[in-house]
Formats: C-alpha cells, structure tokens, sequence
C-alpha cells in the first residue's frame, strides 16, 4: 500500500494510513491583535489555541448549537467576540444588513446578560484546553529583537508564532502518546495568498522537520472558510481577546480570567505552561 498522503495539495511520505491512526484530540486557532511592529495600538498580538479531545469536542458543538436555539431560533448563528461586545455596550454601532449583528439586535436587552453569563457558564464548564502564543509589544527593545527574529526566518509575525504553537502542539501530542498520530489543526481562511503560506509552513514544520527536534510530526491544517459555521473555531475567537487580557493583567480580579486560567495547558507538574510568550 502507497504510505504517501495528499491532503491540502501536500504529499505526506511515510505516513500510517486510515482512521487507526487518527489521534484522540483536534486544535483550533484563531488570533488577536495585529501584526504591527509598534506599540501605538495593540499591545500584544497572539495566536490562541484551544486543545479538545474529540469527545468532549462533539458535546461542546451540541452545547453550543442549543445556545444558538435559545437565543436566536436557529443554528446559523456565528458567535464572535466583538460583536457580542457591541451588542452589550454599543449597541448602535450593529449594523442590520448583516445576519450575525441583525440576529444580536433582535435580542431583547434583558437577554443580553442571560446570554453572556450561558456562553461564560458553557467556557466554564467545557473540559478544553487552551495554549497562547503570545507577542508583548509594550516595550521597543523587545519589538527591536521580534524584527531581527523576522529579518532573519524572512516570515512574517503570524507565521512564526504559528510555527512556535505548531512545536508546542507537537510536545502535548508526546506526553499524551500521540506524536505519531494525525491530527488536524483548524483555522479559518483570511485570504487565499496568506491561506497558502500557513499550508507551506505547516508542511515545512510538521514533515519536513524545520522544527525545534527536527523530526516529522503529523499535525496537519485544516483551513475552512467562516460560513462554515465551525464551533471550535468559535471558541477560539470568543477566549482569544480575554486571553490577552489575561496575560497583560494576570492579578486583576475578573470571573473571566478564573475561567481562562484555569484553562491554560499545564505539565504534568501542575505548571502552567499555556501561554508561551515570542
């Protein structure tokens, strides 16, 4: 039998094939901040990504589907974490030639709250992790050593953070004994050209062992468009802001941040090792 793979217009060579060797978790990313080299705007850029098992994935997509039934009578609805933020303190800026923001103007205003605390609640009780990489824009030294970093790989800021979670993705995939196995990492596609260099890097990384062991590992992208509705993807937008967030400010107190904090990846120490600072 042929052990080379097609998937994504990539060739993985001496791969085990067929769904034995499908691994027990799949990932999911989404980003917050911008690329920007300054600390004019946003103070951190990062790549948030949330870790399932696959079971526990399939409950948290039907939790997620029956809070879209509640609230706005279908499933079509797409949760993102700056529209519902408009919806809670500036309403007026929800425009309704769009169906996301026209099915959050329909909601009675005393739902919102009933809303927001059933999303923080199903976070809450949600058994995932979470995995940051995260860019510190604060000071001009560290934007200094980011810009040699990127002279040097010639890559961009998004492209190397996700090279960095890729490698951090690959050492859970060890500890849970499933180095070897296929998993798929998810994101959602912001343009074809930028879509096509993440496919490039990712092959480089997990097969072509550009990587921190230069050895091959079988995580592979799925890149999928936003009308496909992708309840993890969802996930990854509504706790990537507060991920931020929580990384600026660890001490604040805020319910939120519990949440969050007691989602980031550990070791098996008990150490948090979620948030992986570039």
């Amino acid at each position: 039998m042929n052990n080379q793979i097609e998937e994504n217009g990539y060739y993985y060579k001496n791969q085990p094939r067929g769904i034995r060797n499908f691994s027990d978790y799949i990932f999911f990313c989404d980003e917050s901040g911008d690329q920007g080299l300054n600390n004019k705007g946003n103070k951190i850029f990062l790549l948030n990504f949330c870790i399932f098992n696959k079971d526990d994935y399939l409950e948290f997509s039907k939790n997620l589907k029956a809070l879209k039934l509640k609230y706005f009578n279908d499933d079509v609805f797409v949760f993102h974490d700056s529209e519902l933020t408009k919806r809670r303190y500036h309403k007026e800026k929800l425009k309704r030639n769009k169906n996301t923001e026209e099915a959050l103007l329909s909601l009675e205003d005393e739902d919102v709250p009933c809303l927001l605390e059933d999303i923080e609640k199903l976070i809450d009780t949600t058994p995932f992790k979470i995995l940051a990489v995260v860019v510190d824009k604060r000071t001009n030294e560290n934007l200094s050593h980011i810009d040699a970093i990127l002279k040097q790989s010639k890559r961009s800021l998004y492209q190397e953070c996700l090279k960095k979670g890729l490698e951090a993705l690959h050492r859970f995939l060890c500890g849970c004994n499933m180095e070897t196995s296929s998993t798929h990492l998810v994101m959602e596609e912001i343009g074809n050209n930028e879509s096509e260099k993440w496919r490039a890097l990712a092959y480089e990384v997990s097969i072509n062992n550009s990587n921190e062991l230069s050895l091959p590992f079988p995580i592979h992208l799925k890149i999928i468009k936003k009308e496909l509705n992708n309840e993890g993807l969802q996930l990854a937008d509504l706790t990537a802001k507060n991920v931020g967030q929580l990384f600026l400010d660890p001490n604040e107190p805020n319910r939120t941040f519990e949440i969050l904090n007691r989602k980031l990846l550990k070791d098996s120490n008990g150490k948090s090792i979620g948030l992986l600072e570039f």
